[in-house]
């Protein structure tokens, strides 16, 4: 509470935006499965090394603690969940669920090369414009009340985000057995993520923070990577 730590004397209270601490208010059951299939195959042009890893987790909040008695400032928390909606939809959503890499190694004589697949399934975010529980985000885009935001956006505020594909690829030549040289690249297709339509202001189309995708993307923001490198081995 703001207000009650600027009445004790705490100037910098009225430059506080949130207050995060650490508690045990939640319990979590992940579950899932990996499957790894490896192959390979000696044949007239080179040795391909081929491995397929496909991995399913799910996560489900099994219990919320709740929190009832009277804070120091004179508020009276009743049935308060420190754990929201929107906190739960994101601890069990916003990570993709499934996860496949597909890889292939070639080496023959000098020459060697990797390519690579990466799989992320769909993830949905959760965000809460009005700070469930304790008032409206004030003065946000004209918001002043908590009618009023619940009006304007839903609680949660959910997105789905599709899945996406990835690739790598890189490729080398070893000169006197420990000398290398090799170009590459990192999402070769510089494939971005999914753009965030929610809480963007018109002036910037990104968020407070100046960002324009979802913070869970597994997909990086920087686009591709491209590169080359020389490695000795001594």
């Amino acid at each position: 509470d703001a207000q009650f730590l600027l009445a004790q004397g705490v100037a910098e209270a009225a430059e506080l935006g949130a207050v995060r601490y650490f508690t045990n208010a939640f319990d979590t059951r992940t579950q899932g499965f990996d499957v790894v299939i490896s192959h390979e195959a000696t044949t007239d042009i080179g040795r391909f090394s081929t491995n397929l890893a496909v991995n399913y987790n799910t996560t489900e909040v099994t219990d919320r603690k709740v929190i009832n008695g009277t804070l120091a400032s004179g508020r009276v928390l009743s049935n308060f969940q420190p754990v929201d909606d929107v906190r739960v939809g994101n601890i069990e959503e916003s990570v993709p669920r499934w996860r496949a890499v597909l890889s292939t190694t070639y080496t023959q004589g000098i020459v060697d090369a990797v390519a690579r697949v990466n799989y992320f399934g769909s993830f949905t975010s959760f965000f809460d414009p009005i700070t469930t529980g304790i008032g409206p985000t004030p003065n946000a885009g004209g918001i002043n009340t908590l009618a009023e935001a619940q009006a304007l956006y839903p609680v949660p505020f959910s997105r789905k985000f599709d899945a996406q594909v990835g690739f790598d690829i890189e490729v080398g030549l070893t000169f006197a057995e420990k000398y290398r040289i090799a170009v590459g690249a990192q999402n070769l297709f510089d494939t971005l993520p999914e753009r965030e339509t929610r809480n963007i202001f018109a002036g910037t189309g990104g968020a407070a923070n100046g960002s324009i995708y979802n913070d869970n993307s597994p997909i990086g923001w920087l686009g591709g990577f491209w590169y080359a490198r020389v490695t000795a081995s001594f």
